[in-house]
């Protein structure tokens, strides 16, 4: 056998599960060795804070309990919301591949993933799960937003699914501690 790696053993399999109150991904590899993704491990290096805040700015993780004990979840809040006023009236496919680098760039996203214990809900603009955009929530939420120019957004149940699952992937899954060392 030759000592170079073939292309398949570095192959990672993802699942994304874009629940009702929260978001998981889990990773295997071809061994099946695997593990949850913790998603929420950057939200104070995006929301531009320290990782010691005061009680009133602190961050809205989802935790759980385990053994009597709280502690952060790996899942991550399905708490996202529509920024007003910070998106162009159409998004193009550079929106869906943002990677976000620092609190700059997040604020980029048309998408706002963590919020501040008082922060939420920001207003009315939420948009509290991904799937109920092919609801009836949908007709209530866009209308209400308004590009950075002052104009309706115009953009379609599809066009936002797809860019939130790949702003997910490659930030929160991808850029993940445990997954951040593997060619994507």
């Amino acid at each position: 056998m030759s000592d170079q790696v073939r292309p398949d053993e570095d192959k990672v399999y993802v699942s994304l599960d874009l629940g009702s109150e929260s978001m998981a991904a889990y990773y295997e590899d071809l061994s099946g060795n695997g593990e949850m993704v913790y998603l929420q491990t950057r939200a104070a290096t995006l929301l531009g804070q320290s990782t010691i805040v005061a009680a009133a700015q602190e961050i809205d993780y989802l935790t759980e309990e385990l053994n009597g004990r709280r502690k952060q979840s790996p899942r991550l809040r399905n708490r996202i919301s529509l920024r007003d006023d910070r998106q162009p009236q159409q998004l193009d496919e550079t929106h869906a591949n943002l990677l976000f680098q620092d609190k700059a760039s997040y604020e980029q996203s048309l998408f706002s993933y963590f919020h501040t214990v008082t922060g939420w809900p920001p207003n009315e603009n939420i948009l509290p799960n991904p799937k109920i955009l092919f609801q009836h929530q949908i007709k209530a939420i866009l209308p209400r937003v308004r590009s950075n120019d002052g104009r309706n957004v115009n953009l379609s149940p599809e066009t936002l699914i797809k860019h939130l699952i790949l702003q997910v992937l490659q930030n929160f899954v991808l850029k993940s501690n445990e997954l951040k060392d593997i060619e994507s």
